[in-house]
């Protein structure tokens, strides 16, 4: 119940993710300790984490959570436009988002492909209602056309 209720909170966490109040930066910082979390609380209930660099242990978790925010810090401190800056914030949200929906749901026992697939919703969610930039949101390429 208690892995549950943490799950639930964290959904919550990361649907917010893409709020009108949020900075792309935000969001991404969201989304990326998000992310570590989840994934602790699937490795806790008993997955298998995939990626060598982080291993099964919190350390490495909060570590990779690090090297998250610094990658945001230097997209944010770069020379680039405005605009490449917040696309590749609005990409480390989508997905950090996705990976923690998929994590919760290993964590609570669902099954390998459902939670793929509500991942993959999930950051196409986070993608598409998350700002293009700080001012105006975006309308996905389909609806703009036809408006």
């Amino acid at each position: 119940m208690r892995n549950l209720l943490i799950g639930l909170a964290l959904s919550l966490v990361t649907a917010a993710a893409s709020a009108d109040d949020m900075t792309t930066k935000q969001a991404a910082t969201t989304a990326a300790i998000a992310d570590s979390v989840s994934t602790y609380l699937a490795v806790a209930s008993g997955a298998t984490e995939v990626n060598p660099l982080v291993g099964a242990n919190l350390g490495g978790l909060i570590m990779l959570a690090g090297v998250k925010l610094g990658a945001l810090e230097m997209i944010e401190n770069s020379d680039q436009t405005e605009q490449e800056k917040s696309e590749q914030k609005r990409t480390a949200t989508a997905m950090w988002g996705s990976f923690s929906v998929s994590n919760l749901l290993v964590a609570l026992s669902a099954a390998s492909p459902i939670a793929i697939l509500a991942g993959l919703a999930s950051g196409s969610y986070l993608w598409m209602n998350s700002y293009a930039d700080e001012e105006s949101p975006v309308s996905p390429s389909v609806l703009a056309s036809s408006q």
